[in-house]
């Protein structure tokens, strides 16, 4: 049901009663004039028409008319602005106000009005707080929801807020732009600390490979069988001491000692299956090893964003592991 056509008939309805008890000809002609523009959904005329009637006669009815018409009207202000508190404050003085029920379908119609408008703040609200977590897609579709609302008393007040929500557009982009600005920051300094794990790595095999005396030809596959076993066991010790407390930091830096353990073992494997076979098969197994890298950061990173960066570590060590014992059992003579 239209609203204007309900401010039009219930005032119309008081107007015409005002009109019944005035003794003047001129101010119920003029009544009737109102109740004809408020028919017409003039409400303007309406109320120039109301003030020329109580000029020519006081009446206790028109004077009641006229302060409905301008309560309704700043009701219908509060509604455009989508002040929920104003419009209840001034809908229960409308109750008050008027004790003849002249206006009963538009208070009753103005219910349903209210509960848009608190939608609305809620709404606003919601992405405000959306917006503040930086969650900036979750505020767009709230943005979104708001535009293609199917109620119309809530679309009514979304149109004539466009400004509110342009500016919360804004706001979106701002945040979303900033978001991506701290992901890449976050990506940077990632590469940055791998690339500082990888030369510890590699300095901490060559230091190791130059103390270390070689392993016999003859026995280098049970002397890297061996060392296997005596890493898993470190691996173990360092892993119990990391990871009691259940601190997340402690167990990413437990973690991170193992990795560099294994990548040391397996440059060092690699720095000597050179002699263990002809340049053809070096070859090939480069072209191998180079694939399995590639596959090992991918999975790193497939860890990293869907189970966190403890799952992430765990990866390289579990990948880094597998590689060596791979390679002593295939390769190493």
């Amino acid at each position: 049901m239209n609203k204007r056509w309900l401010v039009s008939t219930a005032l119309a309805s008081a107007l015409l009663l005002a009109g019944c008890n005035s003794s003047s000809k001129e101010a119920e002609r003029l009544t009737n004039d109102a109740i004809v523009a408020l028919q017409e959904e003039d409400v303007i005329d309406a109320k120039e028409w109301i003030e020329q009637a109580q000029a020519l006669e006081k009446t206790p009815e028109n004077e009641t008319v006229a302060e409905l018409i301008a309560l309704i009207e700043s009701i219908e202000s509060a509604i455009t602005k989508g002040d929920a508190t104003t419009v209840q404050d001034m809908l229960d003085e409308l109750y008050a106000t008027d004790t003849e029920n002249w206006t009963e379908s538009l208070q009753q119609s103005y219910e349903s009005v209210v509960e848009a408008v608190t939608v609305w703040n809620d709404q606003l609200e919601q992405i405000d707080e959306a917006i503040a977590e930086g969650a900036t897609d979750q505020a767009s579709q709230l943005l979104k929801a708001l535009r293609e609302t199917d109620n119309a008393a809530l679309l009514a007040i979304v149109d004539s807020n466009n400004d509110t929500l342009h500016k919360k557009d804004e706001l979106v982009k701002k945040a979303t732009a900033k978001k991506d600005e701290q992901q890449q920051q976050i990506a940077q300094k990632e590469q940055e600390a791998e690339a500082a794990r990888a030369e510890a790595a590699q300095q901490a095999a060559a230091k190791q490979a130059a103390t270390q005396q070689p392993a016999p030809k003859a026995s280098r596959k049970d002397y890297y069988y061996n060392q296997i076993a005596n890493l898993t066991n470190e691996e173990q010790r360092l892993s119990q001491i990391h990871s009691s407390g259940g601190v997340t930091s402690k167990i990413i830096e437990g973690n991170t000692l193992i990795y560099q353990m294994w990548d040391g073992e397996l440059n060092r494997i690699w720095g000597e299956l050179p002699s263990m076979m002809s340049e053809a098969e070096f070859k090939s197994l480069t072209a191998e090893q180079l694939d399995w890298i590639q596959r090992k950061e991918a999975n790193i990173k497939d860890a990293e964003y869907n189970r966190g960066p403890i799952e992430s570590s765990a990866t390289a060590i579990n990948e880094t592991r597998a590689r060596v014992q791979y390679l002593v059992d295939y390769y190493v003579q």
